[in-house]
């Protein structure tokens, strides 16, 4: 995943968001390579508090 993230193949991210906390935790995408500026296109609460959000790449300037 580390290679597509910097070849810009994917074009679509839905995280589901769980509503715990645990304590300190590792980056998702630790060491991928350079940062990727993500927008918003929805997101959902589900009636558990998990929350689906889906993100696009931002188009590069």
């Amino acid at each position: 995943m580390k290679e597509d993230l910097g070849a810009q193949v994917i074009d679509e991210f839905v995280l589901l968001i769980h509503p715990i906390v645990l304590g300190t935790g590792a980056r998702l995408f630790a060491g991928a390579g350079p940062f990727v500026k993500l927008a918003l296109v929805s997101s959902t609460i589900t009636p558990t508090g998990v929350v689906i959000a889906t993100y696009h790449p931002e188009a590069e300037a």
